[in-house]
């Protein structure tokens, strides 16, 4: 129990004479000891001192409520009504949004969204039938040529 107190007080009265203080642990046992009690006490003191400043400028969020599930998500499925005068009419009722993915989101030009086409072991985009994910949609143009080059390779496998 005092062998772990005993090596910090030493450790403290080297680095404390390392800094120029007038300290040492065998000549002087209690004023080493004193010395490192007040130094405790104002780290102490310092500590406290910033948590509350801290605690002022920024606030505790372990005491604040819980974030709602919806804005973690990123989204919600929640729609609020109102009157002429501005009462809330329909839509206080909470409702869990549907997925954490994003769902119907066309990109680059494409009509159908990604995985909606299987083809080799590969997913793609119906509407082109591109295996490419973030290429552009050339529509139904594109699908010729898309075809045209898996042919080839067809005809090797099949020899």
């Amino acid at each position: 129990g005092q062998a772990l107190e005993f090596k910090q007080l030493n450790l403290h009265a080297w680095e404390a004479f390392d800094k120029g203080q007038d300290v040492h642990l065998q000549a002087a046992p209690s004023q080493a000891e004193l010395l490192y009690k007040n130094f405790k006490i104002n780290k102490e003191k310092l500590k406290s001192h910033m948590k509350e400043t801290i605690m002022e400028k920024y606030g505790n969020a372990a005491t604040q409520e819980e974030i709602p599930r919806e804005l973690l998500l990123g989204q919600s499925e929640r729609q609020v009504e109102y009157d002429r005068a501005g009462r809330i009419i329909k839509g206080q009722e909470t409702i869990l949004p549907k997925s954490k993915y994003e769902e119907d989101v066309y990109i680059n030009n494409h009509t159908s969204v990604w995985g909606s086409w299987w083809k080799d072991f590969q997913w793609g985009y119906k509407c082109c039938r591109q295996t490419i994910r973030n290429r552009y949609c050339p529509g139904a143009a594109g699908m010729e040529p898309a075809e045209a080059t898996g042919q080839p390779m067809k005809a090797n496998i099949a020899r």
